[in-house]
């Protein structure tokens, strides 16, 4: 869990928009997409109807990247429901530099976070690796990453290879092997 005082005021400011469970989890390791556009564009200052067409206009843009591909995301398609798009922070991060767009207050603290630096270290086509902004901010001269950040990253990778998201797992089903097991099963000739 991820909760501090800003995670309390990004609450305090969108939490109709966010269910229960949203709340009490903490910063996302990927947001909503929805509520990445309102944390983005939540501009208290203007008038009610500029700021609704701000935030249409950034929703729409959001969009059409998720629709040509420019902005990766995961989607959730639940039965007889729209889907869900979910984005991470640093495709997020890179999304905005690309419009040169700065983010909010409560998207840099969400950045933040999630060890993401501003201005965003960009993934280039074909090229190695980049770091992950944890590594950026740190400097090339520091520790290598700890073995149990090196588990976590391993796990979750496994859980997004077996077609699930991290933050949407389905419930445990008594009398079933789960998630968890699935994980176990599909990492048993790899070491985490």
């Amino acid at each position: 869990m991820n909760l501090d005082l800003k995670w309390n005021d990004a609450v305090a400011a969108f939490g109709d928009f966010m269910s229960p469970r949203e709340k009490a989890a903490g910063w996302p390791a990927h947001m909503r997409l929805f509520l990445a556009a309102l944390m983005q564009r939540l501009l208290e200052d203007e008038l009610l109807d500029k700021r609704e067409r701000n935030q249409a206009a950034l929703k729409k843009s959001l969009f059409d990247a998720v629709n040509d591909g420019s902005l990766p995301t995961h989607k959730t398609d639940l039965p007889d429901k729209p889907p869900i798009y979910f984005v991470a922070p640093q495709d997020f991060a890179e999304w905005l530099h690309a419009q040169d767009e700065p983010p909010s207050m409560y998207v840099t603290n969400w950045f933040k976070a999630s060890g993401v630096v501003w201005p965003p270290v960009v993934r280039g086509r074909g090229a190695a690796p980049a770091t992950t902004g944890v590594q950026a901010a740190a400097g090339a001269d520091t520790q290598p990453l700890q073995r149990w950040r090196a588990q976590e990253n391993a796990i979750l990778e496994k859980i997004k290879e077996l077609g699930y998201i991290p933050e949407c797992l389905p419930a445990h089903k008594h009398g079933k092997s789960g998630v968890k097991a699935e994980i176990r099963k599909a990492s048993a000739t790899s070491i985490l």
